[in-house]
């Protein structure tokens, strides 16, 4: 593979990855500000939950405070009516404008819960339970109806709470999908980067290996080695061979010694 198709190859993986990494951040970042949204619609269902129960809580009360106001002063003579009746009303018109309140505080509480929920089948019965209460007006000044309510709406405010909690803990699907994707991206590029590694240390071992057994010491010579005495003065000697050894020599160190011959005299 040449070096142009690498660097074009590293380019397109480059702007893949540039790309991808873009999309993933676009989506894990909407995804995480939903499921903000949703943790804030959770602890906003939790305050009003709170606030409704707090509200039957206190109008149980002051219904039965009035109750007992009333009981006591029944129970006095007509003397001490006759001098605490102005007193007695004043208690009255006080706990009568109390109870409207709280009794305003419950439609309130109860139209801001049904406005929170929707028709999904985890919120299908607070709403039907929200429904009763808001109906049955009658009943709000009854003491044992609204403890069954607060007990009723306590157990399914819990599990809607429960069911929410657990779906910001997991993730959005799309995030929970995002997710998915770029473990796999991430297990890809790794195996892609340590290929790239591996691939690199064997080319440049059997590149290495290539060029030494391609080197001129490494080849053996097939032509012969002839040696060619020259004698200076002599007459030049032109070589046929392949390769040929020269020495020159200097005539004068050059002896020539005759051959001794055999004295045959008698």
């Amino acid at each position: 593979m040449s070096a142009d198709v690498m660097n074009v190859f590293a380019g397109a993986m480059t702007a893949a990855a540039g790309g991808g990494v873009a999309l993933l951040v676009s989506t894990v970042s909407k995804e995480q500000k939903i499921s903000e949204f949703r943790q804030a619609w959770v602890d906003g269902l939790r305050a009003e939950l709170a606030e409704l129960t707090a509200v039957f809580t206190m109008t149980s009360t002051l219904f039965e405070q009035e109750q007992r106001i009333t009981r006591e002063f029944a129970d006095l003579s007509e003397a001490e009516q006759n001098t605490n009746r102005a007193l007695h009303e004043a208690h009255v018109a006080r706990f009568s404008d109390n109870k409207m309140a709280a009794l305003n505080k419950i439609a309130l509480s109860v139209m801001k819960l049904s406005l929170r929920l929707n028709d999904r089948p985890e919120h299908v019965a607070l709403n039907q339970l929200l429904d009763r209460v808001y109906q049955q007006t009658e009943l709000w000044s009854d003491k044992e109806a609204l403890a069954i309510w607060h007990a009723e709406i306590m157990t399914v405010g819990r599990a809607i709470i429960d069911f929410e909690w657990k779906r910001i803990k997991v993730g959005e699907p799309a995030h929970v999908r995002t997710q998915k994707i770029a473990y796999a991206v991430l297990v890809f590029s790794a195996v892609l980067f340590f290929g790239a590694i591996i691939w690199g240390i064997v080319a440049a071992i059997a590149g290495e290996k290539s060029d030494k057994e391609g080197s001129p010491s490494n080849t053996p010579s097939s032509a012969p080695v002839q040696t060619v005495t020259i004698i200076q003065g002599a007459q030049p000697l032109v070589a046929s061979t392949p390769s040929v050894s020269v020495q020159i020599q200097d005539p004068a160190k050059t002896a020539v010694h005759p051959t001794p011959q055999k004295d045959n005299r008698p």
